[in-house]
């Protein structure tokens, strides 16, 4: 049993590096799940090695996707949504969208409504939570960015952060990457266009945060961001790009800022490291979560 384990790591890592990502992740699936009995635990002795090596180097190739069919002349099927321990199943056809997934996403008094925000980077939709204890006070925002292959409810099943939301009394937004935007929804922090202040993504994210800022009673100074992958690296430039606008950012297995400008450089980086960030002159701060100037 141990050397079909041995096998099937070796076979996904040579997918990895050709770059047969889906496959490779499919095959690590399989052999973990499947082909390992009892006796032959993945920590046992010469096997938890191979098999965490292979699987981290195709889950660290596969947290983004080309932007297009044609750039670079690669392009990546979508897959299932990523999920996590414990998430309750995508809801089915024809039904309300959250629904499926109870408790784990929407409390009995809280409130997962659809939106849009649209500027000249483009439109993109985003989810909002109010909590059943929010009447109108003074609470705090968080803003949640997915990884690819997600959407909001993915993340707010796999976070659970809804839950919390009920506990504390806050708000939560979950910015939805469009699949016209990139094939595998991950958001494009390796392109240099959205990596700035007021340009491409970013200018959606922060003008999604500004109309909710602009529509409900938002703490001063109380405006968060975290992602998670692709959504932890974008989560990481909103950090840096506004950081008027966020008290604190939130960052889980993304890159830093500058760390890639394209998607040759984004593989590279994911490999063995990424490129040293240009360091420029500081913004200005403002009062964090402010909206004066930023959000008229």
């Amino acid at each position: 049993m141990r050397d079909q384990l041995q096998a099937g790591m070796e076979e996904a890592t040579r997918l990895t590096k050709e770059g047969r990502l889906a496959e490779a992740t499919s095959l690590i699936q399989r052999t973990l799940g499947s082909r390992l009995a009892p006796e032959a635990s993945p920590d046992a002795p010469g096997v938890a090695e191979p098999a965490r090596r292979a699987a981290n180097e195709a889950v660290q190739t596969s947290t983004i996707s080309p932007p297009g069919p044609t750039e670079h002349g690669l392009r990546r099927a979508p897959g299932p949504p990523r999920r996590f321990r414990g998430m309750p199943r995508p809801s089915a056809p024809g039904t309300t969208p959250g629904a499926a997934t109870g408790s784990a996403v929407v409390s009995a008094g809280g409130q997962f409504i659809q939106r849009s925000y649209t500027n000249r980077a483009g439109t993109r939709a985003y989810k909002l939570y109010i909590p059943g204890g929010y009447v109108g006070q003074e609470v705090p925002l968080v803003v949640m960015l997915h990884g690819c292959t997600q959407n909001p409810d993915d993340l707010a099943a796999g976070t659970r952060m809804n839950a919390l939301a009920d506990e504390h009394t806050f708000l939560v937004a979950y910015p939805a990457q469009a699949v016209a935007d990139n094939s595998s929804r991950c958001w494009n922090w390796f392109q240099a266009a959205n990596q700035r202040r007021g340009w491409g993504e970013p200018s959606l994210i922060a003008g999604i945060t500004c109309e909710i800022l602009g529509e409900y009673h938002v703490a001063v100074g109380q405006v968060y961001v975290a992602g998670m992958s692709a959504g932890g690296a974008m989560a990481a430039i909103m950090g840096t790009a506004y950081p008027d606008l966020y008290a604190a950012i939130g960052v889980h297995s993304g890159l830093a800022p500058g760390a890639a400008h394209d998607l040759s450089s984004a593989f590279a980086a994911m490999h063995q490291g990424g490129l040293s960030p240009h360091v420029g002159t500081p913004p200005t701060r403002r009062l964090p979560g402010s909206p004066a100037g930023l959000c008229r």
